[in-house]
């Protein structure tokens, strides 16, 4: 498994159904830090304000691909305003 954000980024955005769970955390984890809430859904604060969280579960060990579509646009949107 890459632990590569490039990495993850690029596959989130023309393979996001190849995407596993935990590398999808894990980048969640570098980018907004820990998640606010914990259970079957992980929840991580953006610091964006049209997109304040991000709100991710496994399906089985893949992340679900709608969930790498807002996690990659919410990247791209804080990666914009820093």
């Amino acid at each position: 498994m890459g632990r590569d954000i490039q990495t993850i980024l690029a596959r989130l955005q023309a393979q996001p159904q190849s995407v596993r769970f935990a590398e999808l955390r894990w980048l969640c984890e570098q980018i907004f830090g820990a998640p606010r809430q914990e259970g079957s859904h992980l929840v991580f604060r953006t610091g964006l304000v049209d997109q304040p969280i991000v709100n991710i579960q496994p399906r089985g060990a893949m992340a679900k691909e709608y969930q790498c579509r807002q996690v990659f646009k919410a990247v791209r949107r804080k990666q914009e305003t820093s």
